[in-house]
Parts: structure tokens; sequence; C-alpha cells
């Protein structure tokens, strides 16, 4: 059975591929969008059990837009969300007000075992059914 579904946003090819295989890997089903404008219509329709959400997309705000939106729908406000960021200062300034929003942060460069805990953790065990 397919494990539930793990919603990447991420603007970086290579992080892309990279969070991709691992989540699959790890039984994960796994869909990638590289922008956040595209992500927040997709996650109305049919939410994901997860989202890795990497704060600095195509535009400097565009992740923070797009976890500002999610939390403001209450057909979204439910999804965990865990940020991603090498950006320092975002890490300095704003994580306490993503975490307010309830998302976790998870800092690059980040270790594929802790990654994989934290998706555990939020979206649920690999064999669990979508949705769960």
């Amino acid at each position: 059975m397919a494990g539930p579904l793990v919603a990447v946003v991420q603007d970086d090819g290579t992080l892309q591929w990279l969070l991709r295989e691992a989540l699959e890997e790890a039984g994960y089903r796994a869909r990638v969008w590289p922008t956040g404008d595209g992500a927040y219509p997709d996650f109305r329709a049919s939410p994901p059990a997860l989202a890795l959400l990497d704060i600095r997309l195509e535009r400097p705000d565009a992740g923070w837009e797009l976890l500002q939106q999610l939390r403001a729908d209450p057909a979204t406000a439910g999804i965990p969300v865990l940020v991603t960021t090498a950006d320092g200062a975002f890490l300095r300034e704003r994580a306490g007000e993503a975490r307010a929003l309830g998302a976790e942060v998870l800092a690059l460069p980040f270790d594929l075992d802790d990654l994989l805990a934290a998706v555990r953790r939020l979206a649920g065990p690999p064999g669990a059914a979508p949705g769960a």
C-alpha cells in the first residue's frame, strides 16, 4: 500500500530529486511543486499528509505567503508543515513566527535521518493509509 502523500514545495531541482527519492524509498508518496503559486489550489483540492515547504521560492516571500495562505483557509489549516531553509536570516528573524503558525522548521543542510524522523512524526508512518 502506498504511504501518506508528502508535498514537496521546492524550487531547487537537486533538492526536489533528493527529497522525492528519500521519501519514496522510506515508503511515502511524494509530489513536487517547484513554486508556491501552484501548490495552494492543489493542497485545497486534495490535502497532503505533510507539506515540506522551502520558505524561499520563486520570490523571497513566496514560501511565507503560502504558509500564511494555508493557515488562513479552514480547508488547509490542519496540514502539517515542515519549513526548510538555508536562509540564516529567516531562521533568526522569523522561525518563531513560523512556529506560531504551527509549522516546524528544519535548517539546511539537514541530515536525511532527521528529515525522515520529522516526516514520520508529522505525516505518520509510511504504512499509514493515505490521508491518515
